[in-house]
């Protein structure tokens, strides 16, 4: 399964969005902290203050007031507690640690042990870092000290202000943070990943053979020297084909002038051989020696024609026009009867399935059976022991022609050279098996020119399969395309 793709641009934006978010997070969190912190320090210190200052009055109206009600008290300490709203509750305790009063039932702990109650210097109790208690000594005009004020401190209205103060900051900074990845986002595109997706889509053009497209490096950075790169890439590739279609001409050119000077002597020697052949004289050690040389001139001829007919098809020229209506079934017979001796002289079992069936197809007979006979012969040629097989077999609209071996096989990483010019399958420092390197090369060649395809399939160790699909022909027809009369 092919692995999902994250775009550079989506990249991009991830990653604005992950920075952003952390910083502004990290700043959300220390703005609330020190805001939370500074909030609980002023309520701290103003509540010390307020219960320094408030005591006094504070137990100045309880010691005048306690006999004769406690409304005049409820006043009095409401006056006071409104100036600060986070004190929920005051109360007045004896040196003994007794409650004699308190402003709320049930608003807050305004108790005092003993020790609390009976000390001269204001006693705090905290909670954590939260300041929760303050206990003030009342101290008379004549210096007695038989009260203390009790005050209840609460943290409902700081709070409030906390969360209302982290909601702002939160919405602020979520604005922020989606107005930073805009501009963010609108930079970079603009700066860096705008440049390079022309870079890139240049680069694609370019690869896919489009080698004069150019890019215009409008940047004096390193996307302007990437782009700079591209181009001079494009050149070097575009001088490098150059030289390699004029070596490839140069080469097929000199096959062609090779192989026609190859054929005029070889026909000569070919002439001669047959006439000493036929020459009933001889002594049966020369008759070997003729035979030797018949058959190597004929390797020979065969290899130039060879080379001849792939600097033709390599020119442009379409050597499969001379076609005409051919029984394949008929052909592969044939082939098969002349190559089941060449077998056996080797040892090697050959298995032919054909049919009587008729199998018409419009071909270059001599250019098919060439072919044909390319792909029995590798077969022989790679197959020690064993056995070589030549199928025929027929759709509704193809032929198919199958040549198996029981041979070594060929490596997986050799199955996409097969087809190249030259390529063999075997060192060519070892040259362990005769051959050229253009018979497979070829074969495909005159497949393709024939609108048929060729493939193969093998195993190493198992053997090997080529196959080769040729369409099927309409109505018998010349060479020319008119019917031929019934």
């Amino acid at each position: 399964m092919r692995k999902q793709r994250l775009g550079l641009r989506a990249q991009f934006i991830l990653l604005i969005v992950a920075g952003l978010s952390a910083m502004f997070a990290v700043v959300a969190v220390v703005v609330i902290r020190i805001s939370t912190s500074n909030l609980r320090n002023g309520l701290i210190n103003e509540s010390k203050s307020f219960a320094s200052l408030s005591a006094k009055p504070i137990g100045d109206t309880f010691a005048t007031y306690q006999d004769s009600g406690v409304v005049k008290i409820v006043q009095q300490i409401d006056k006071f507690t409104s100036l600060d709203t986070d004190i929920s509750n005051v109360g007045i305790v004896d040196i003994d640690g007794k409650l004699l009063y308190q402003q709320q039932q049930n608003a807050g702990n305004v108790t005092a042990n003993q020790a609390e109650a009976s000390s001269f210097e204001p006693v705090y109790s905290y909670q954590g870092n939260k300041l929760t208690r303050i206990v003030t000594p009342y101290i008379e005009d004549s210096g007695a000290h038989r009260y203390s004020v009790v005050y209840a401190v609460s943290y409902s209205a700081i709070d409030n202000t906390v969360k209302e103060l982290a909601n702002g900051i939160i919405g602020l900074a979520f604005m922020a943070l989606l107005s930073s990845i805009l501009v963010a986002y609108l930079l970079i595109s603009r700066l860096f990943l705008k440049p390079l997706g022309q870079v890139s889509s240049a680069a694609i053009e370019i690869s896919k053979g489009d080698l004069d497209r150019k890019i215009e490096p409008h940047h004096n950075d390193e996307i302007g020297d990437l782009a700079v790169s591209v181009n001079t890439m494009a050149e070097a590739l575009m001088s490098d084909i150059r030289k390699l279609k004029e070596t490839d001409a140069i080469k097929s050119e000199f096959m062609m002038i090779t192989s026609h000077n190859l054929r005029t002597p070889l026909t000569v020697i070919q002439g001669y051989l047959e006439a000493l052949q036929g020459n009933s004289d001889l002594p049966d050690a020369a008759k070997d020696l003729v035979a030797v040389l018949t058959a190597s001139s004929s390797r020979l001829a065969a290899f130039a024609e060879d080379i001849l007919t792939v600097s033709r098809i390599e020119t442009g020229e379409n050597v499969t026009t001379h076609r005409e209506q051919t029984d394949l079934a008929q052909l592969l017979k044939g082939i098969a009867a002349d190559f089941g001796i060449l077998a056996k002289q080797k040892g090697i079992e050959f298995r032919s399935t054909i049919g009587d069936n008729a199998c018409n197809v419009l071909i270059s007979t001599p250019h098919i059976r060439g072919a044909v006979w390319n792909l029995l012969d590798n077969a022989l040629k790679f197959t020690k022991e064993g056995s070589v097989a030549l199928e025929l077999s027929q759709s509704s609209n193809h032929a198919t022609i199958s040549v198996s071996d029981t041979g070594e096989g060929i490596a997986p990483d050799e199955i996409p050279k097969l087809f190249t010019k030259f390529h063999r399958g075997t060192s060519t420092l070892v040259y362990n098996y005769e051959g050229s390197g253009i018979g497979l090369y070829l074969t495909k060649l005159i497949i393709d020119q024939h609108g048929g395809i060729i493939e193969v399939s093998s195993k190493l160790g198992k053997g090997t399969t080529f196959t080769i699909k040729l369409p099927l022909s309409g109505p018998v027809q010349t060479t020319d395309n008119k019917p031929l009369p019934a």
